[in-house]
């Protein structure tokens, strides 16, 4: 199927590569608007609701032309995530870390 998307929008579906639900699949929505900088991510129907506020429709999209699910669309752009390029932090080698020295109590 196809969502029906105002010019400006994309739908984007987002591979998982961390994390304990890595492979999963998120849904997004993006608006670059052509005559700003304004850019808007939608992550959520809650987003969409707090976007759309008080109007029927904004940007071109109505409520019903948002859908999460994450079946394919023929304007998908599907994007494969990738592994972050952060350094991990290694655990601190137990000898190297100081040991504190504590007095005893005293009253």
């Amino acid at each position: 199927p196809c969502s029906r998307l105002a010019p400006g929008w994309r739908r984007l579906r987002v591979t998982r590569a961390t994390g304990a639900t890595t492979g999963r699949r998120d849904v997004y929505y993006v608006f670059k608007d052509p005559n700003s900088s304004r850019r808007v991510k939608l992550r959520s129907f809650c987003d969409v609701v707090r976007y759309l506020g008080e109007a029927e429709e904004r940007d071109g999209m109505r409520a019903e032309d948002f859908d999460f699910c994450h079946t394919s669309y023929c304007n998908d752009v599907v994007v494969e995530a990738r592994k972050s390029t952060c350094p991990t932090l290694a655990a601190p080698d137990p000898a190297a870390v100081p040991q504190l020295q504590l007095a005893p109590l005293t009253r």
